[in-house]
């Protein structure tokens, strides 16, 4: 799942709670929900964003305004290894969950 993030305030995390309820109402999982554009700065913690059942992985975006990721990943599949990245243009996040033998990548170019 991949729905619009264009800044990750406040207000976004209930509406993603919200889609994750649609979904798990119609037998949906979604063991993976990748957000682009979040626009999260280093002093807004994990917790401010937490949804129940997932846990956080992301790259801000550092001196400039929007750009950012984030992955929710389900907390049934534990997180091997995480990589965050920023050149400077792109942000990006690597996400190794080995016992699914799975990597997700979440990337964002301006």
């Amino acid at each position: 799942m991949n729905p619009s993030a264009t800044s990750m305030s406040r207000w976004k995390v209930p509406e993603i709670s919200s889609l994750i309820q649609e979904e798990g109402v119609k037998n949906h999982s979604l063991p993976f929900i990748a957000l682009t554009e979040t626009w999260l700065k280093g002093y807004m913690s994990d917790a401010q964003l937490q949804i129940p059942g997932y846990s956080i992985s992301r790259s801000d975006r550092c001196g400039r305004v929007g750009g950012g990721v984030l992955l929710y990943s389900h907390i049934n599949i534990p997180l091997s290894e995480s990589e965050a990245f920023d050149d400077g243009i792109c942000e990006g996040l690597v996400c190794k969950f080995s016992t699914i033998k799975t990597c997700v990548l979440v990337g964002y170019r301006p």
